[in-house]
């Protein structure tokens, strides 16, 4: 059986970034593959019908792009019966959710894990609101700070980058914030206020290390839930002090119905969620440690 793969490229991620690598990508995969195409995207409707395609025809699908558009080929194929091997050339901002799979911004070694042919089984985690449904990969959020990664466009991610968020985050710090929140789950009953409420399925949130030992092939996600304080309780994910951290395979939580959560950096849900993990949905491509 031929081996066969579709290198999606976003034309936005990373403020068009990605499209400076897709010929060499393309050109350091070819080899890997008895058949290579190319598919630059516009937009989320034509990637979903191309990705879709190339899925149920037997190819692998190597993203190209940022966390944003991994997210949106996750959320185009988890329903899918029979789920294809993933790759990923980070060329967004800070390319979180390649972490979990030691891919890093340099595309070059992504090029070279993707040739290795090591494979790392990874969970995706499906929230679930009275309207639809998605999935996140690495990260769900609300309240302050969650808006920040499609906030943040533009000239100045341009030119700043990461800084452009973290003058966002600065920004959002000296703002009051909190929201009421409910979370339940067999066993735990959590009510409060929060000022931003952090579901992780991995290590690590805006480039910071937040969950040390998480995994993102256990099973499980995270719940981190700060109580309200300075810098809206920025500094209990510092100290662990006055933080909610809990592990869970599925619980739900309860917030106002115009609430909005970011998912993967992407605005996707409103309201109470009912929240459950996938358990390795996905295989991809990793550095193997």
């Amino acid at each position: 059986m031929k081996k066969k793969a579709l290198l999606i490229a976003s034309t936005s991620s990373g403020h068009g970034r990605g499209l400076h690598f897709v010929s060499r990508v393309a050109e350091g995969l070819r080899s890997s593959y008895d058949e290579l195409s190319v598919f630059l995207s516009p937009s989320l409707e034509e990637g979903k019908e191309k990705v879709v395609a190339a899925a149920l025809e037997g190819s692998e699908i190597i993203i190209l792009g940022g966390d944003g558009t991994f997210n949106a080929v996750i959320n185009d194929l988890a329903p899918l019966s029979l789920r294809p091997t993933l790759g990923y050339v980070n060329a967004g901002t800070l390319g979180d959710v390649g972490r979990n799979f030691g891919v890093s911004s340099r595309v070059g070694k992504a090029i070279k894990i993707i040739r290795s042919g090591h494979l790392l089984p990874f969970d995706v985690v499906e929230a679930r609101s009275r309207e639809k449904t998605a999935y996140f990969a690495y990260m769900m959020a609300c309240g302050i700070y969650s808006e920040i990664p499609y906030v943040s466009k533009g000239y100045r991610k341009a030119l700043l980058g990461r800084f452009d968020y973290y003058r966002l985050a600065l920004a959002d710090a000296l703002k009051k914030s909190e929201l009421r929140y409910s979370l339940a789950s067999a066993g735990t009953l959590k009510e409060g206020k929060s000022p931003f409420l952090l579901f992780l399925n991995g290590e690590r949130v805006a480039g910071f290390h937040v969950n040390r030992t998480g995994d993102c092939a256990d099973g499980k996600f995270e719940a981190f839930l700060a109580e309200p304080g300075a810098f809206n309780g920025l500094l209990h994910y510092l100290s662990r002090k006055k933080l909610f951290a809990s592990s869970f395979s599925s619980c739900r939580v309860e917030v106002e119905a115009e609430t909005l959560w970011c998912l993967d950096g992407e605005p996707l849900l409103r309201g109470s969620l009912d929240i459950k993990c996938v358990p390795q949905a996905f295989r991809v491509y990793s550095d193997g440690n």
